[in-house]
Parts: C-alpha cells; sequence; structure tokens
C-alpha cells in the first residue's frame, strides 16, 4: 500500500497488531504495545541510522521489560487491573 493511500495508517495499524498477536502467541515473548510498535516504525525523530533506530528500540524494550518485571510482583488483583487498562488503551488506539 502506499503512504497516501487513505487508509494507509489504518493498515499499517493491524499490520502492527498482526505481528505482535504472532510472536506473543507463537513465540511466547514479551512485546511492546501496538502504539509503540507503530510509533516506532513511523517516527520521523528517529534517525534512519542503525545506531539510533538501536538505540529507540532498546529504549522501547527496556519499558517492555520493566512492565514485565512489575507484572511479576504485582497481585493477582494487580495483574488483572493492569491487563484490562493494557486492553483498553489497545482497543482505542486501534
Amino acid at each position: 500500500v502506499e503512504t497516501d493511500h487513505p487508509s494507509a495508517l489504518d493498515f499499517l495499524r493491524k499490520d502492527a497488531s498482526n505481528v505482535n498477536d504472532f510472536f506473543r502467541k507463537a513465540g511466547n515473548l514479551d512485546v511492546m504495545t501496538t502504539r509503540q510498535l507503530f510509533e516506532f516504525v513511523t517516527s520521523t525523530v528517529i534517525a534512519d541510522t542503525a545506531e539510533d533506530e538501536s538505540k529507540a528500540m532498546d529504549s522501547i524494550m527496556e519499558k517492555v521489560t520493566e512492565n514485565v518485571t512489575e507484572l511479576e510482583t504485582a497481585t493477582e488483583d494487580e495483574r488483572r487491573a493492569m491487563s484490562q487498562q493494557e486492553s483498553v488503551d489497545e482497543a482505542v488506539f486501534m
């Protein structure tokens, strides 16, 4: 799809969701949110160099690791609340 297509960003957002779903389910991996992936891919702030892209990815993955650690130490009620909030955030973004 060309970038000037009226639904290009919607298609990209859905693709980001599908990529995350695949790696979350098939790879049993901790993944960034769909919004984080979408913003990484579409960022105009990150310079187009391997080093800058790597730094940006590392920053996002640090947040993912922090979220995983937070979930691991949370009570069941806190985990449920975090999961519900993430689901709401994803639904609003989509």
